[in-house]
């Protein structure tokens, strides 16, 4: 049956307990079909050049698509069809692409499910990438229709503290900016070997505003090291825990990283109350029924090491005398060796605010400013200039075993059959750092220049 259509008839079809339909006498092929409950949708109907068969084009419901709208979308199908398309088809074709377009959220469940959860940082980039695709708007984006364009215009934005977080404060900055492009290369370019995305955006992408920052050399001096560790006895003054003092100074007893420390567990501790060990002379074998001392046993998890790294062995620590003392300080509950980083907060203690207590420390004092790793690079400069009575001094090679850095050999053949983890040369390391450090909190003074308070 055929009308004419108009507003005032097609709002006069109501349900009458099964579907019907009309079509209009002035638009051939277009259609209102009505539901057994009333719902109103428009259509077109077509005898298709793929088939042979008669095909329906749905429009959409009645009002959301206005009768006008109708009319307009007919004009556009009957086009299509006079040039030999099959919109249905189309349709159909794009609906499917749609269906298996990667979104920019799935695309990092998958990164972080093949390639992060094995990581050691994994929930703290797991988060970043999150956090990117909410500010960047990609979130619900099909990963393969954001361009090499778009990413340089975020990354710009973000170097230039253009977003907000959620108390609307700017974040971002050129060395957030450098991190987020890492990542973001990192995850396509796994992607794309993966054929989850048809190009790598990031292959090529040379953003000025987020070039690699430039490598830090800051060493605390001996002057820095006496006002900084006695200041790290008031640290309540800026709102942060005697824990946080603890881990700060742990990490310039061990050389360890930050991260390490904050998320120390008394199951990775061993043997805390065993004497140290004699000293080992250079170029003597150690005696094995001297035992091996305090140790720190810290998991292949643990530490900052590729996924694919073969090397899953733990990494070992000798804790000298004065880290001993300095963990026996410590009140953190259960496993967790440090508690919570400020007085009054039970958020565990991370980098972060290590980072923010030395910060408000150093900004006391009036001395340049120093991160928690620039604390463990000054503990490696330490062992590598001490005079030693047996032998010359480290050579950089040997302060990298108690630093956990990679050696260069280390996935040669010969790497892989000399696994001699170097305990004996790391305990007489570690030794010789705390003695450095000892011998310079007993002599000299504090001539740091204090800032007086605002106000």
């Amino acid at each position: 049956m055929k009308k004419k259509f108009t507003d005032a008839f097609i709002r006069s079809l109501g349900a009458t307990g099964k579907s019907y339909g009309f079509g209009d006498t002035e638009h051939k092929g277009l259609m209102v079909r009505v539901s057994a409950t009333g719902t109103r949708s428009f259509g077109i109907a077509y005898r298709s050049r793929t088939t042979g068969k008669v095909a329906f084009y749905t429009i959409g419901h009645y009002p959301e698509v206005s009768l006008a709208d109708a009319f307009r979308r007919h004009a556009g199908v009957r086009n299509a069809i006079a040039l030999g398309q099959d919109p249905q088809a189309a349709k159909v074709e794009t609906r499917d692409l749609k269906k298996s377009a990667l979104s920019y959220d799935a695309l990092v469940a998958a990164f972080v499910a093949g390639k992060l959860s094995r990581q050691r940082t994994a929930h703290d980039r797991e988060l970043r990438l999150y956090r990117v695709g909410r500010r960047f708007g990609w979130s619900d984006r099909d990963v393969d229709t954001i361009t090499q364009d778009e990413a340089t215009a975020c990354l710009i934005k973000l170097a230039e503290r253009g977003y907000q977080n959620a108390r609307s404060k700017p974040v971002g900055g050129p060395v957030e900016a450098f991190a987020t492009k890492s990542l973001l290369g990192t995850m396509w370019r796994w992607a794309r070997r993966l054929k989850h995305v048809k190009a790598n955006i990031f292959a090529d992408l040379d953003v000025e505003e987020a070039r690699k920052p430039r490598r830090r050399s800051r060493v605390l001096s001996p002057d820095e090291i006496r006002a900084v560790w006695a200041a790290l006895d008031h640290v309540g003054d800026f709102g942060y825990s005697a824990d946080c003092a603890t881990a700060l100074r742990v990490i310039l007893t061990t050389t360890a990283r930050p991260g390490m420390v904050a998320g120390m567990m008394r199951d990775e501790l061993c043997d805390l109350d065993a004497p140290q060990p004699k000293p080992v002379t250079h170029g003597q074998l150690r005696d094995v029924t001297d035992g091996n001392g305090p140790l720190w046993i810290l998991s292949h998890e643990r530490m900052k090491r590729d996924d694919e790294d073969d090397d899953t062995e733990p990494f070992i620590v000798p804790l000298n005398a004065m880290a001993v003392d300095l963990i026996a300080q410590a009140s953190g509950a259960g496993q967790r060796v440090l508690g919570p980083a400020k007085v009054t907060g039970k958020e565990l203690l991370k980098p972060n605010r290590l980072a923010g207590c030395l910060r408000a420390i150093v900004a006391r004092l009036g001395i340049p400013r120093a991160t928690p790793h620039d604390l463990r690079r000054t503990a490696g400069t330490l062992i590598q200039s001490a005079v030693l009575p047996d032998r010359p001094k480290y050579l950089l090679e040997e302060v990298g075993w108690l630093l956990s850095h990679k050696s260069a050999d280390k996935k040669g053949v010969t790497g892989i059959s000399g696994r001699y983890q170097h305990l004996d040369e790391k305990r007489a390391m570690s030794t010789a750092l705390g003695r450095e450090i000892g011998r310079i909190l007993s002599t000299g003074r504090q001539r740091c220049v204090r800032r007086p308070r605002a106000g």
